[in-house]
């Protein structure tokens, strides 16, 4: 396995560790962390959802032993799994992996997504994600569908230390007063 993602996966488990399970103590069969590692490892090798992970997972035995795993997590695990997981930790893993991975000296690249899956009332559940040149995830941020990511890109920024970095994102993100934070923040510049 490569050494950046040896050291990501080692760094996101010691995070990951940190989170409190807040699924009932009759819900666990699998431990939270196993469960969230699987997602980060299957989305690592390139596969699309989590469905496509957990297929791929069942031809992985030595995967499964790794983390623990005695068979794969049916979907619906992680379908009760992400109603009840605290934002905000999964944020504070994210921003720790980053930092402790030494990301300084490179580039933040800002993103905006719909999230599959979350549609609701025919909206769909919209963030912002934060992350390293190399792909490295920082830090997320809810945003509403219409014109929020410029606000979640703003609370990003506030949040993140990113002085010395190049701020990255599509054009949605050259707004000049999102710029001019950037710039502020950075005392580099504003790409798009």
């Amino acid at each position: 396995m490569h050494a950046e993602l040896s050291r990501f996966l080692a760094t996101v488990r010691h995070g990951l560790d940190q989170i409190d399970d807040p699924r009932r103590r009759q819900g666990r069969r699998y431990s939270l962390t196993s469960l969230l590692l699987l997602l980060v490892i299957g989305f690592l090798s390139g596969r699309r959802d989590i469905a496509h992970i957990l297929t791929s997972a069942r031809q992985d035995r030595r995967l499964l032993a790794a983390l623990g795993l005695s068979r794969v997590p049916a979907a619906g695990t992680y379908t009760n799994l992400f109603k009840q997981l605290p934002i905000q930790s999964i944020n504070e893993v994210l921003h720790t992996t980053g930092l402790a991975l030494a990301w300084k000296g490179g580039q933040v690249a800002m993103d905006g997504k719909s999230i599959k899956g979350s549609k609701h009332n025919g909206l769909y559940l919209h963030t912002v994600n934060a992350a390293t040149d190399s792909g490295i995830p920082l830090m997320q941020q809810a945003s509403a569908p219409a014109g929020g990511e410029i606000v979640a890109a703003r609370a990003l920024l506030e949040a993140l230390e990113v002085s010395g970095q190049v701020v990255t994102g599509d054009a949605m993100f050259a707004q000049r007063n999102l710029c001019e934070t950037i710039v502020k923040k950075t005392a580099i510049g504003c790409s798009s």
